[in-house]
């Protein structure tokens, strides 16, 4: 935390910037990002939710295109919807999955209700 801290106090006072976005799997750290939120120096702190060194590459390519093409920063960066990337599979697509693995599959009409049944019996989901 001590480490961490300094360096986004050192990086903060040197660029200026008070509304700072991390990504990387040390920021995967719930206490220590609260640790950086409460730096004076940060007004606004954003975790990205690649909470992997993944999530480095992204904010790689974000910085080089501001760097390379400034007039992009204003509308480059948006709030996340949500943090699940790439499009979803079609209902048509998982069923010829399953068929496919050869797997038993049933179709639930009110799958949240049936859920909530088999926890309450004792049984154990994976959904």
């Amino acid at each position: 935390e001590e480490v961490g801290t300094a360096f986004v106090r050192y990086w903060a006072k040197r660029t200026g910037l008070r509304r700072i976005a991390v990504a990387g799997g040390v920021f995967a750290n719930v206490k220590f990002n609260q640790r950086v939120r409460e730096l004076e120096e940060v007004e606004e702190l954003f975790v990205h939710p690649g909470m992997d060194d993944g999530g480095l590459s992204i904010g790689g390519a974000l910085a080089a295109t501001v760097e390379r093409r400034p007039e992009l920063a204003a509308g480059l960066v948006t709030p996340l919807e949500n943090v699940y990337f790439g499009p979803g599979p079609t209902e048509r697509e998982i069923e010829r999955a399953i068929e496919r693995a050869g797997l038993p599959a049933h179709r639930e009409p009110d799958i949240h209700r049936a859920v909530a049944e088999r926890l309450a019996g004792g049984q154990v989901v994976a959904r």
